[in-house]
This record gives structure tokens, sequence and C-alpha cells, in this order.
């Protein structure tokens, strides 16, 4: 079932319908970019329902959810404004502005809530991100307006290579609500996660760098597995198999992934441990890369549902409309206006 749920959200690309939001580079720089093609100064995204078989497809009502937005870049790429619209109205409901340092990084975001009638000011959130001398990202400090008490910092540290060794997080004070630690091998390969009081994760790799290996223990008991998975991989790197095993060893589900010759995943089967197929998910594409089919069939092989869009694009290779269908009927309709810089 997660499989549908990513394709579902990558086909309604909730509030990034084409943009990496948050792209962690170079360590953990944090930079807005756009994955348009072109130079996109702006991108507006409206949702509406829709009625009629394939092909057919009516257009009805925006929709309430998701919100229509638009996203404002500058010549580089960068999103400068990301701002929320009432559906009915059309006025705007909150904004997000965005400041960058000399290497291209977010150092400021400043959040606006417009449809908050109790409050005057309709600042509600100011985040800061400082970065040490490699460009990584070593605090985040964030303040809810006008509840002070919700505000709290981010600190992570790093190894002389660069790697993350831990991350805390406070709320209102120096008291650390949460941490996260990890541990690297000589080739800077993650071996070990500690998630909080939670759990903790090891990590396998190939001579190739794939992970093969991923075990999870309660931090309290750090000797008792909880679960293990084993993967394989095809020589180009694509995971083919996965392999889950319970705390006495035991297996109790295959996955398997299957590639067409373009790279893009075909399909993925699921099955027990005996052999027994559980779930069979296929896709199918355009000649622009993009899914425009989701089909997932049960145990019995009987089809469960069916996801499929249609795409229009712009002249840049864009899209500027797609139509979702479920089961063959379509469910609703989203329009991207697009401009350029010149």
């Amino acid at each position: 079932m997660k499989q549908i749920l990513f394709f579902r959200l990558m086909l309604l690309g909730f509030c990034l319908f084409f943009v990496s939001n948050l792209l962690f580079a170079h360590g953990e720089v944090m930079v807005l970019r756009t994955g348009l093609k072109g130079k996109v100064k702006t991108l507006k995204i409206t949702c509406y329902k829709a009625s009629g078989k394939i092909g057919h497809a009516r257009r009805g009502a925006k929709m309430y959810f998701p919100f229509p937005y638009s996203l404002h870049f500058d010549k580089q790429g960068n999103m400068l404004k990301r701002q929320f619209y009432d559906y009915e109205s059309g006025r705007i409901k909150s904004k997000s502005l965005y400041k960058y340092g000399k290497s291209n990084q977010v150092i400021e975001e400043l959040r606006y809530r417009y449809d908050r009638r109790d409050i005057k000011n309709p600042l509600e959130s100011k985040t800061t991100y400082k970065y040490n001398r490699l460009d990584s990202l070593i605090e985040r400090n964030y303040i809810y307006y006008p509840n002070l008490s919700s505000s709290g910092r981010n600190l992570v540290t790093y190894n002389d290579k660069g790697h993350k060794l831990s991350e805390r997080s406070y709320i209102h004070g120096d008291e650390c609500f949460h941490y996260q630690g990890y541990t690297y091998d000589k080739e800077g390969r993650l071996i070990e996660h500690i998630y909080g009081r939670s759990w903790r994760d090891t990590f396998k790799y190939d001579t190739k760098g794939n992970m093969i290996e991923r075990c999870s223990y309660d931090v309290g008991k750090p000797n008792v597995l909880n679960w293990k998975s084993i993967y394989a991989y095809d020589t180009e790197g694509h995971k083919i198999s996965e392999f889950s095993y319970d705390n006495k060893g035991k297996c109790y589900k295959k996955k398997l992934w299957y590639y067409n010759n373009q790279g893009h995943l075909d399909r993925v089967l699921v099955s027990g441990a005996d052999g027994s197929l559980i779930e069979r998910e296929v896709y199918r594409y355009n000649k622009m890369g993009d899914v425009i089919s989701y089909t997932d069939y049960n145990a019995v092989e009987e089809k469960s549902y069916n996801y499929t869009c249609e795409y229009a694009y712009d002249k840049q290779g864009n899209w500027i409309k797609e139509v979702q269908y479920f089961n063959g009927v379509a469910e609703r309709i989203t329009e991207a206006v697009i401009i350029y810089y010149k």
C-alpha cells in the first residue's frame, strides 16, 4: 500500500508538483530548488474535481484540498516565495518568504498566515539557518508567534570528513527532547543510526556501496533483534529484491522489483516466504518519463485498482495539465500556469 500512497502523492504533488522543496546538498546545505525545465519565474497550481471516462474528462468545481498555490523563483531557480490561496475567493491564505546566503543556501524563512482573524500580526513563524565553513547546516532556530513556548532549535554536528554525527532538538530552552546519532565505517558509509530512545539500526554494504542488510533493535535492548531486511541489486544499482525477517530470523515476506529498458520501475511483486503472491504492482510511462498508469493486483491476480494519468505539456517540456483517473473514472484535473523569464 505504500507504493500506491507514494504514487498518489506523486500524482497530486500536494504543495510541490514540480519542486524539490528542501534539497539537502553539499552536506546539509538547504537550498530551495526547482525541478522545472527552463527559467521559470512563477508557477501556479489549481486542482479541480472531475468526471467522465478516460479521454473524456470534464472539469468541475475547484477543490478545497489540495489548496491552490503559487511558487516564485529567481533566475537561478531558487524559490523566493510560496503562497497558498483560498479556493473560493482566491485570497492569499498564507505565504513563505526565503532569503539566501553567499553559498546560495537558505538562511531565513518567514511564514505569514492571513486566515486567522484572532491575530493582528500575520507573521506566524521565523526560521533561521546557520552553516559551517563547509556549508553544512549546523543550527536551525525557529520562533512561532504568538505562542513562543513552541519555539526551539536543532543542532547538528559533523566529523572532520563532513559526515553528520548527531542531531539534537530543543524546545523553548536547553533541554534536549530528541536525539539522533550516526556512526560510519572507514569508507564513510553509515553503519549505525540511533533514533532517540526508540530504536537503533545497523547497516551493511557490498563492495559497490549498496546497502545489503539493515537490522533494527530497541535502544534499551542492543542485542535483541526486532527485524532484519536483506537487499540485492542489479548491475545498474537498482534494488531488485528485499527479504524481510522477524525477530527470530524467519523470513516472512519477499519483495521483487523489475525495471524497463529506460531504467524506470516496471513492476513489483510482493509474496510470502513460500512464494505465494500477496500483491503485484504494474507501472506504465509516457515518452516524457511520467507515470501514466499504476495498477494493483491482489493475491488471486484480480485487479484491485488502477490509477491512470493524462498529461499536456508546454514547449519547455513541463506539464501544464494533468487528468487523474481512478478505475477509469476521472477524479481530478490539475492545471499549471507557468511564466518564464525572458
